[in-house]
């Protein structure tokens, strides 16, 4: 399997400030990470100077991102601790766990993690933040049994009149893998109680 445990991560940046939509990542799974472990991490600002305008394409910064690990095998996120966006104007779509593709049938479970997403976006901003985020910013959704347990989201990121969620779980598909007791015992925030979840394509 694959363990990656007690790292601190930080001071990460894409420097371009292109329209393409880069990403900056804390930690990644592909498809090589087997029975993947990520647990007891601290990870905190990273910056992504990209200048994308496209919301189905946006420059990212994410503390820990899934593209497409293993079908097979069950994955653990769990005990991290990831701070984002303090201090930072730029429009970034900001995430600190990222399912962005993720097939297959056996679980992640995300549990017992803090995440703190903050800042205000300068200009006029057009791409949200998630403290999670299930999928791709598409009508694609990621089907793969989903756990969220006992997590701190903490979402307090503004500026301009964009939404600001502490999970998300987008998609047309976004029940699949998700069951009435997939969520328990967490603790979401966000600036606007309207903005909690942002579920398929509408706020929640």
């Amino acid at each position: 399997g694959t363990e990656i445990s007690r790292n601190v991560i930080h001071g990460i940046e894409n420097t371009n400030t292109g329209t393409g939509g880069y990403d900056v990542v804390g930690i990644g799974a592909t498809s090589t990470s087997t029975n993947l472990r990520i647990t007891g991490n601290r990870i905190y600002d990273l910056r992504n100077a990209s200048t994308s305008t496209t919301t189905t394409a946006p420059g990212t910064a994410s503390g820990i991102m899934f593209r497409q690990p293993s079908t097979t095998d069950s994955m653990l996120v769990a005990n991290n601790m990831i701070s984002l966006g303090d201090g930072q104007s730029t429009d970034t779509e900001f995430h600190g766990i990222w399912l962005q593709s993720s097939p297959g049938t056996a679980p992640v479970a995300i549990l017992y993690n803090s995440i703190a997403i903050s800042g205000t976006a300068g200009g006029t901003p057009l791409m949200s933040s998630f403290c999670v985020l299930k999928g791709d910013n598409t009508t694609t959704s990621v089907t793969r049994v989903t756990y969220l347990r006992n997590n701190l989201l903490y979402n307090e990121r503004s500026g301009g009149s964009t939404k600001h969620y502490a999970v998300g779980n987008v998609g047309t598909s976004a029940a699949t893998g998700w069951t009435n007791t997939a969520s328990d015992f967490n603790l979401f925030v966000s600036p606007d109680p309207a903005t909690l979840g942002f579920w398929n394509a509408s706020d929640q």
